[in-house]
């Protein structure tokens, strides 16, 4: 398809009870649009969503502790794998483990 015709209006159908449809008129009207134009401003419009400042610290929290643990149990194995195999060894699990989540990630 060009450009042109890609560009180019057309009708759509809306149903709507005859109130509904005299509200959503009346809507657009006061926003000084059409009521094409209102349904596509409305639906396309960014969604805001609201942040609750006591689930935003709690997640942050919550998220600190995460990264600790994670970080803990890095050291505690890579303590025991270098202990018993050397410290090449814990370098290529590392490398190898990585490879393989970024793989996983690459899918989706």
């Amino acid at each position: 398809m060009s450009g042109a015709a890609e560009g180019r209006k057309r009708q759509r159908a809306v149903m709507a009870t005859d109130s509904d449809w005299q509200a959503l008129k009346e809507r657009a009207d006061a926003a000084g649009m059409d009521v094409s134009r209102f349904i596509l401003e409305r639906l396309t419009a960014p969604v805001a969503v609201p942040v609750d400042p006591v689930l935003t610290r709690d997640l942050a929290v919550a998220v600190a502790r995460i990264e600790r643990m994670v970080r803990v149990l890095y050291e505690v194995e890579k303590e025991r794998v270098e202990g018993s195999a050397g410290a090449d060894t814990w370098q290529a699990l590392v490398r190898r483990a990585g490879a393989r989540i970024d793989a996983e990630e690459a899918l989706g």
